[in-house]
């Protein structure tokens, strides 16, 4: 097997989510800036060309001279005739659970560094040793990468819209082999003595603790390399190197445990070798382009209803990377093109009441679940061809309530808060948010604050979103931003946001 690197497993997990492109993510990603900025909620105040995503019914509102000065024309939407998103382009990622502090810690392994002289040279491998083995044993399909993405333009001109936008969805996750970890050597007693002869290198000596593992942990290492004693050399060195990662918050104490527990499959002899080990990366994605026509029919100055259908383009790739796989660099350069591409229709739905001051609305995006097509890729596995099934994308319909206070055209705040769970592409994390939102209209200048919490994960907290809009003689320049307030996670030893988006966008309104 060829030197395995952590630094190339980090290319291979940022390659198997990125080149699986960004995917259809309507439900994720927020659509325009002044949205981004108010947390998402826009459904029931949107007052521009991105109705025709947030509520189409506000379409109905637009143009009606009739109804200008009315009380309830709480945003002056009958003034607005035509609007223009020029271009409107944004991005977010969510890095679940601990997948960016194990990143972190397997960037620095080298996966050939567990032979024969290796451990006895150098002791430090026995630590990232015993760190393969904490992270390997704790690995679980929640610890992923997950990014989405929107772009587009939209012209709006009285009650239609029409518009070219793509979404995009990506997502990468780890499959641990847990049953192909077994060193390569003669015999049990090999490893004994190199792991003895690595204490000795490190100066360590027998008994003379302090120690990071208890009793019943020593004895369990003990008894997997062959009946020890648990203060034996052997065992000092492999509790010496747990402290320390302890020490550097490499590994809590439930990963030490199961770096304890996975060592038995570490051994000589216990299973098969470690040259063998499938542990996998799987990438996932489905980029899509869509074209939305929306129109707005207002029954009277108080309630309007609106419709958008969409024609959708979509194209489903995937893979699955090997991470000991020695044709993983053939399987990224052949992975451009694997794709299954097909078209399918969306239905948009929505409602907008007003009364002076304040707007409620009903927003149901995707109502007839929209499906594209799968396949299934062959890819060469240490030179054996192994066959991996893309499975096909539904997009989950979703359904928004949306509630806002507009005591004039230039203060708004709104709250939103979706009804259903839509699923990702990454397995068992779905989205289900509550959003906040306001905005401070100085004219030329709007201030946007909010935030979202997505209620279908718990571990996830509170994201604060922040923005500004400049508008002069009908040019709009709008940037919203949005960071995780908490739950950041670790990665070449910096704190990173668990969670961020950006988007941007210039556009026209008179």
């Amino acid at each position: 097997m060829g030197r395995k690197h952590g630094g190339k497993l980090v290319l291979i997990v940022c390659g198997a989510a990125s080149m699986v492109g960004w995917t259809h993510a309507e439900e994720y990603a927020f659509t325009g800036a002044r949205a981004n900025g108010m947390g998402g909620a826009n459904a029931a105040s949107v007052n521009d060309a991105s109705a025709q995503w947030h509520n189409p019914a506000a379409f109905g509102f637009f143009g009606r001279a009739e109804w200008a000065g009315d009380d309830a024309d709480n945003g002056e939407l009958a003034q607005q005739t035509f609007g223009w998103e020029l271009l409107g382009i944004g991005a977010g990622y969510a890095m679940t659970e601990d997948m960016g502090r194990y990143l972190d810690i397997l960037a620095g392994i080298d996966f050939d560094a567990f032979g024969s002289g290796e451990l006895s040279s150098a002791p430090q491998n026995v630590e990232s040793l015993m760190a393969m083995a904490g992270i390997l044993g704790s690995l679980k399909p929640g610890d992923a990468l997950h990014a989405d993405a929107s772009g587009g333009t939209t012209l709006q001109i009285g009650h239609f819209g029409i518009g070219i936008r793509v979404f995009g969805e990506a997502a990468a996750w780890s499959l641990p082999d847990l049953g192909n970890l077994s060193l390569d050597y003669a015999a049990l007693g090999s490893l004994v003595d190199e792991l003895r002869t690595a204490a000795d290198n490190a100066g360590i000596v027998p008994g003379g603790g302090p120690y990071v593992l208890t009793d019943s942990q020593r004895t369990a290492l003990a008894e997997a390399l062959g009946g020890i004693s648990p203060g034996d050399k052997a065992v000092d060195i492999l509790d010496a190197s747990l402290q320390k990662l302890a020490a550097k918050g490499e590994l809590d104490g439930s990963e030490i445990a199961k770096a304890v527990d996975l060592f038995k499959e570490l051994v000589p002899g216990a299973g098969g070798l470690l040259a063998s080990n499938e542990t996998a990366v799987v990438g996932r994605g489905f980029a899509m382009v869509e074209i939305p026509v929306s129109y707005g029919w207002a029954l009277n100055r108080n309630f309007s209803v609106g419709a958008t259908a969409k024609a959708m383009y979509g194209s489903v790739i995937g893979t699955q990377i090997w991470i000991f796989n020695e044709d993983n660099d053939q399987v990224l350069e052949e992975l451009s093109g694997s794709a299954e591409s097909s078209l399918a229709f969306g239905l948009d739905l929505a409602a907008l009441y007003r009364i002076p001051m304040f707007q409620f609305a009903l927003v149901g995006h995707n109502l007839n679940r929209p499906t594209f097509d799968g396949y299934t890729d062959t890819i060469s596995l240490n030179g054996n061809p192994v066959q991996v099934q893309v499975p096909e994308v539904k997009v989950d319909p979703q359904v928004t309530l949306g509630l806002a206070f507009v005591p004039s055209r230039r203060f708004t705040l709104e709250a939103n808060y979706e009804l259903l769970e839509a699923g990702t592409l990454l397995p068992g994390y779905d989205i289900r948010r509550v959003s906040f939102g306001g905005e401070l209209d100085l004219w030329m200048l709007a201030l946007r604050l909010g935030a979202y919490r997505n209620l279908a994960e718990s571990w996830q907290d509170w994201v604060a979103t922040a923005g500004v809009g400049f508008n002069l003689f009908g040019v709009r320049v709008d940037v919203g931003g949005a960071l995780s307030l908490d739950n950041n996670v670790e990665y070449d030893g910096h704190e990173i946001p668990s969670e961020a988006r950006l988007y941007a966008g210039i556009g026209l309104d008179f």
